[in-house]
């Protein structure tokens, strides 16, 4: 009895000694601070997003969880730094909005990682319908009246966005397209200057998240002619969507999530997965989300991964044909 004891530990020890530190890393995991990389500014609408998920991730996860900001090629260079540039063991994330996934690979020639092999998906944290702003002083109350008058003869309008490439520049060129529209596309380097140039005038329209000029619709000062989400939103409950406004496809939600190098150990995505559930599955979050325009919408790593196909179709598509480019 004794010496089979003695043959099967023995036989163990080669096996734990094949599987090394890493499999007793993964069980132990997080044993150190967890970073969560994010591709834009401090103060942008991905860092507000992930500062408050880090955390409440980071008490999921009973480990300090922190972001880092990496900003630069509409979040190309966080994308390929977290894809390429560290080791796959769950220290190192990424969160990303979907026009990095969706728009960038055919905005840039290179230097954009191939969201669907070289990520794996953690969940999906919130999405965010865009809204059709315009300033109160143009006159329009709805969204068929700024098209008519768009349309009118000797009519100058520019539209406003934080950025060629982002989800609000894309969203327009296809309502421009659909609607046969003129006007002149004034990309801005975020969302502020943008806004300002709004209120005094020099802009006529612009789609982003509500949230970034919810104080100056309160006031009066700008107004919201629909939302592009499939339903009205809780914050904006008399604005109509656009397919109620009669622009059925113009149909468009921002979103964001958490993603980890491709191959990351399973062990680790499934505590990095059900801490992160956690988190946006409560009320708090939901919450907090809804405060900023936006709403707290858990998805599966499969749902993410889908999304990214459907929206690549159609996004590209729109980029190809309005001729669009970053490089």
């Amino acid at each position: 009895m004794k010496r089979r004891t003695f043959i099967r530990a023995g036989a163990a020890a080669p096996l734990a000694a094949t599987l090394g530190p890493r499999a007793f890393a993964q069980n132990d995991y997080p044993s150190r601070p967890v970073r969560i990389v994010v591709g834009f500014s401090a103060g942008g609408g991905v860092d507000l997003v992930a500062r408050p998920l880090a955390q409440r991730l980071g008490e999921a996860l009973g480990q300090a969880t922190i972001v880092e900001n990496k900003a630069g090629a509409n979040g190309n260079l966080a994308a390929m730094y977290v894809a390429t540039g560290v080791p796959a063991d769950g220290y190192t994330l990424l969160q990303m909005n979907s026009a990095m996934a969706t728009n960038n690979p055919f905005l840039y020639k290179s230097g954009v990682p191939n969201y669907l092999e070289e990520f794996t998906p953690i969940t999906g944290i919130t999405e965010t319908p865009q809204a059709v702003i315009v300033p109160a002083s143009l006159g329009v109350k709805t969204l068929k009246e700024f098209v008519a008058l768009a349309r009118a003869p000797k009519t100058e309008m520019n539209f406003a966005s934080g950025g060629v490439g982002t989800l609000a520049h894309i969203v327009f060129e296809l309502f421009k397209k659909e609607e046969s529209l003129q006007m002149v596309h004034v990309p801005y380097k975020g969302t502020g200057p943008a806004i300002q140039d709004m209120l005094a005038g020099r802009m006529h329209l612009m789609i982003d998240n509500v949230s970034q000029v919810k104080g100056q619709v309160e006031s009066g000062k700008l107004r919201v002619l629909a939302v592009t989400g499939p339903q009205r939103v809780s914050y904006l409950p008399d604005v109509p969507t656009t397919a109620e406004a009669g622009f059925p496809k113009l149909l468009a939600i921002g979103w964001q999530a958490l993603l980890a190098p491709a191959r990351t150990p399973p062990q680790v995505l499934q505590k990095l997965r059900t801490a992160a559930r956690s988190v946006v599955d409560k009320k708090d979050w939901t919450d907090f989300m809804a405060e900023r325009g936006a709403v707290a919408k858990w998805a599966s790593p499969e749902t993410v991964t889908q999304r990214i196909k459907d929206e690549s179709a159609v996004w590209g598509e729109v980029i190809r044909t309005a001729g669009i480019t970053a490089d």
